[in-house]
């Protein structure tokens, strides 16, 4: 379907992938970005974004209401959660809901994002003396 962004031309393309017998969510993200990249090439746009899951604000709403929940902590616990130097008190409540709308694989990816951006404070704390 044609549509636009920011008054850009813009194709919108739905995929359903075949059935892949791949045992990691690495090797399904690896196996989407492959059929989509195949699949797309002469379609890419040179700016603006390329891919955005379609999902209605209620999906969001239900997505972000996991932040939502710690309303109740001390101010400086939701600072330091929202530096993400500590993960979401509801995380794993926000995982099943992740997994349960979208795929493991995407779970997967907002997991290993929390991983990596405390990896980045632990790296910060070790290099400043």
């Amino acid at each position: 379907a044609e549509t636009a962004l920011w008054d850009m031309p813009r194709m919108l393309f739905v995929f359903r992938l075949r059935e892949a017998e791949l045992a990691s969510p690495v090797s399904q993200l690896q196996h989407l970005l492959e059929e989509v990249a195949e699949a797309t090439v002469l379609f890419k746009p040179s700016i603006g974004p390329w891919l955005w899951p379609l999902h209605e604000p209620d999906v969001s709403a239900a997505l972000l209401v996991c932040d939502a929940l710690t309303d109740d902590e001390h101010w400086a616990m939701r600072i330091i959660r929202g530096f993400r130097i500590l993960p979401p008190v509801h995380m794993a409540e926000q995982q099943k809901h992740i997994r349960a709308q979208y795929s493991a694989s995407t779970t997967y990816v907002f997991a290993w994002s929390e991983v990596y951006v405390q990896g980045i404070w632990a790296l910060l704390l070790v290099a400043i003396p």
